[in-house]
């Protein structure tokens, strides 16, 4: 009974959201030379079984001087009301990152990396684990590679199942990559990823958030 509850629940909330017109989940994704990857990157976000209509998505080109440009054009037109696009300076990933949040209106935010791509049902799953945990502030997902190989990244073990950890006893679980976790917007008003930092600048941003929450 509390299960059919909950789903009631989810089914009243997912329903409003869409008479109210505003976006779940807002992904920005930096780009700088990487058209090879780009098409199957957004198609992975056009294509959430979600749907993508709750999906904002946001294109930052980094400087790219390949095709990135003409393909962010193609989808920002084919998706006007979904997809923001906007030209910057190379000024690196933290820049371009900083540059995307500002622009965003969803209650769930990524970074996705522009080489990188969701599962199609990731975004469904995430959400409603986001509802049924909701003191939860940020969920990582799995990394799988593909290409060269298949395999799952070296610390999937901690993914033995879908659940909630509590770091002061499991400390090795923590997920530092940025692309494949997913935050609550409100907890990081007021913070940016580090400019000045090269790389792990997801390192840097998540630790903090962990610290403060």
């Amino acid at each position: 009974m509390k299960i059919f509850k909950e789903y009631i629940l989810f089914i009243f909330f997912f329903h409003l959201l869409s008479y109210e017109n505003c976006f779940l989940f807002s992904v920005i994704i930096p780009i700088y030379n990487t058209g090879r990857y780009l098409s199957d990157s957004i198609g992975s976000i056009l294509n959430q079984t979600l749907g993508f209509p709750k999906i904002q998505l946001i294109l930052i080109n980094d400087g790219s001087i390949d095709n990135s440009n003409d393909i962010c054009l193609k989808y920002q037109k084919q998706y006007m009301k979904n997809i923001i696009y906007i030209k910057i300076n190379h000024c690196g990933v933290s820049k371009a990152r900083n540059v995307g949040f500002k622009y965003s209106k969803g209650i769930y935010i990524n970074f996705l990396d522009s080489d990188d791509k969701w599962d199609y049902d990731a975004f469904k799953h995430i959400f409603l684990f986001f509802k049924y945990s909701n003191k939860i502030n940020y969920v990582a997902g799995r990394i799988i590679y593909f290409e060269k190989t298949n395999k799952y990244h070296p610390l999937d073990y901690k993914f033995y199942k879908t659940r909630i950890v509590n770091l002061s006893q499991e400390y090795n679980c923590i997920q530092l990559q940025a692309s494949s976790s997913v935050f609550k917007k409100n907890i990081l008003k007021g913070l940016i990823f580090n400019e000045e930092v090269s790389f792990s600048e997801d390192t840097r941003l998540i630790n903090t958030l962990i610290f403060k929450y």
